[in-house]
């Protein structure tokens, strides 16, 4: 079997986790809440694992009809994207603080450490997304 597109294979691996999460937690607790979600997730799961051998992946169908500016637009609304979102994280973090030091609330610690956390796991994404380009390009 050959993997075409790879979001709907991580998706299928996603869902098959979380299908024997449910299934786990329906023997254990006996609610039918469970076993539909276990039946759920299986499904949606089986059918991303048949979607990832049979279709293309996006970037495959898009590149035949792009050309070098339509890439190069598409470089740059991504790299505008993720300033934006950056800025956003770092000003809720910021005014996190502010309201911290104010109100000295734990919930504002929670929003910190959440915004934080999102701008440190970018970051990694981006080095390692960078690294793999560098090596396979």
């Amino acid at each position: 079997m050959k993997i075409r597109n790879q979001k709907h294979f991580v998706t299928a691996i996603i869902m098959e986790i979380i299908a024997i999460v449910c299934l786990i937690t329906f023997l254990y607790n006996q609610e039918t809440r469970y076993i539909l979600a276990f039946l759920l997730t299986f499904i949606y799961g089986i059918i991303s694992f048949y979607n990832s051998s049979n279709r293309k992946g996006s970037i495959e169908v898009a590149s035949r009809n792009m050309d070098e500016r339509d890439i190069l637009l598409v470089m740059k609304t991504d790299k505008t994207t993720l300033r934006i979102l950056n800025y956003i994280l770092l000003a809720g973090s910021l005014i996190s603080i502010v309201l911290y030091s104010l109100y000295h609330s734990i919930i504002y610690i929670t929003l910190i450490i959440t915004f934080t956390a999102i701008m440190f796991i970018q970051l990694a994404i981006l080095f390692f997304v960078n690294i793999y380009y560098e090596k396979h390009a």
